[in-house]
C-alpha cells in the first residue's frame, strides 16, 4: 500500500510540475451558450419565444479567434381581423428554426489597455444558414373558421456582424454580452440580437 500510494503521490507531482512548465498563457478553445433577445422583441413573423445558441470559439493568436455557432429559434405570430365588431384571429403561423454559422472575431482588449484577463470586448463578422420549418393556419375573417393550412420549409442564407464583450469571474468562468445584426439576408429582414450568454473556457 505503501509503494502504491508513493507512485501515485510521484505521479501527480510530475504531472504537476509539468503542466506549470508548459502552460499556455492563452486558454484556445471557449464554448457559450446564450438566450437570444430581438431588439423590438417583434420580427417580420411574430413574436420571438425560443432563441439560444451555443458556441465554440479558438483563438488562433492572442487577438483573432474563429468559431462555430449553432442557434434554435421558434416564432409565434397571430394576425387579427375585425367583422362586426368581433374580433377574430385571421391567421396562426409557427416557424422552427435552426441555424449555423461560422465566425471570425477580432479582441480589441490588448490594444485599447484594458485588463486581458477579466475583459474581452470583441468586433467581428458572421456568415452562415438557417433551416426554417413554417406552418401556418389561415381562418375566415367573418367567423373565424379553419379555411386552410400550409406548411413548408425553406432555407435562408446571411452575412452579419457582431459586437460582443465577455467579463471572467474565474479564469475560466465568464458572462457576456453581445449585439448581432444580419448585413445581408434575402428573404427576411430581422432586427438586431441581443444575446446575453455564459462562457468557459480552457
Amino acid at each position: 500500500m505503501k509503494t502504491q500510494f508513493t507512485i501515485l503521490a510521484f505521479i501527480f507531482g510530475f504531472t504537476l510540475v509539468n503542466a506549470q512548465e508548459t502552460e499556455n498563457p492563452i486558454q484556445k478553445n471557449q464554448f457559450n451558450f446564450s438566450k437570444n433577445f430581438r431588439a423590438s422583441l417583434l420580427d417580420e413573423y411574430g413574436t420571438s419565444k425560443n432563441d439560444y445558441t451555443f458556441g465554440y470559439q479558438r483563438n488562433i493568436n492572442e487577438d483573432v479567434s474563429i468559431g462555430l455557432n449553432l442557434n434554435y429559434n421558434s416564432i409565434k405570430g397571430q394576425s387579427y381581423h375585425q367583422y362586426n365588431d368581433v374580433l377574430y384571429v385571421s391567421n396562426e403561423s409557427n416557424i422552427k428554426s435552426i441555424g449555423a454559422a461560422f465566425t471570425f472575431n477580432y479582441d480589441w482588449s490588448r490594444i485599447i489597455g484594458m485588463n486581458t484577463k477579466k475583459f474581452d470586448v470583441y468586433t467581428g463578422t458572421s456568415i452562415g444558414v438557417s433551416v426554417l420549418d413554417r406552418s401556418s393556419l389561415e381562418r375566415s375573417p367573418t367567423n373565424g373558421f379553419v379555411t386552410g393550412i400550409s406548411k413548408y420549409t425553406t432555407n435562408e442564407y446571411f452575412i452579419g456582424g457582431q459586437l460582443g464583450a465577455r467579463y471572467w469571474i474565474t479564469k475560466n468562468i465568464g458572462v457576456s454580452a453581445e449585439i448581432n445584426k444580419s448585413f445581408y439576408n434575402p428573404n427576411t429582414q430581422q432586427d438586431a440580437k441581443l444575446n446575453f450568454g455564459l462562457n468557459y473556457k480552457f
